[in-house]
């Protein structure tokens, strides 16, 4: 598993990668060598942070660390190490939002969070249902239209005869009716809405 968007686009769409051209070449090499054996190679998107202690502490800490340095006195002629970090993070954070904007990859989710510092489904109950729902809203599902990109499987089309997109899956596929008409009524009572659609499904709110 992987919260890298390019090292799952690398190594099952075929991307070409801007850096660590030897070391993705080895990866590459070895995932080739045991699909040839025999052995399939199940690579997934996971999102980075959530529901991990450790990298939850170590947050933690930072930000404890950037109000301590945000609470002292000081001149201003005074730079810290917290006033350099916070400008480090301000300028990533305004990179990441311009590449996000820029990229012709990922568009599916850029059009449900166009925001990058938007929180995603921050009520969801445990990690393993995190990550469904990320895969589903990012289009790395282990649904046949993602699985015939990477070769898995030779169609992409559902039982039911239409293309296996998430789109398809969520709201149209006739195999999936009972569950639909359930989630409509759940949907109904929380947010009196009837008509789902995949920006309901998917947008964050803090409704």
């Amino acid at each position: 598993m992987s919260d890298s968007q390019s090292v799952i686009g690398i190594l099952t769409l075929g991307w070409e990668p801007r850096q660590y051209i030897q070391t993705v070449e080895e990866a590459v090499a070895l995932k080739k060598e045991m699909e040839r054996r025999g052995i399939y190679v199940d690579i997934s998107w996971t999102p980075g942070y959530a529901d991990i202690p450790g990298n939850e502490r170590a947050d933690a800490l930072a930000k404890e660390a950037c109000r301590e340095g945000e609470n002292r006195f000081l001149d201003d002629t005074t730079t810290t190490h917290s006033d350099v970090k916070m400008g480090a993070i301000e300028t990533c954070t305004i990179k990441w939002q311009r590449q996000w904007e820029l990229s012709d990859i990922g568009r599916f989710l850029h059009a449900l969070k166009p925001n990058v510092q938007e929180k995603s489904y921050p009520d969801i109950p445990d990690r393993k249902t995190y990550c469904q729902i990320a895969q589903l809203g990012m289009g790395y599902a282990k649904l046949n239209d993602y699985l015939s990109k990477i070769g898995v499987v030779n169609s992409n089309l559902c039982d039911c005869g239409h293309p296996e997109t998430v789109e398809h899956y969520l709201l149209h596929c006739e195999n999936f009716f009972n569950e639909r008409k359930l989630l409509r009524i759940k949907i109904y009572k929380l947010v009196r809405v009837t008509n789902l659609t995949l920006d309901l499904l998917f947008k964050n709110s803090n409704n």
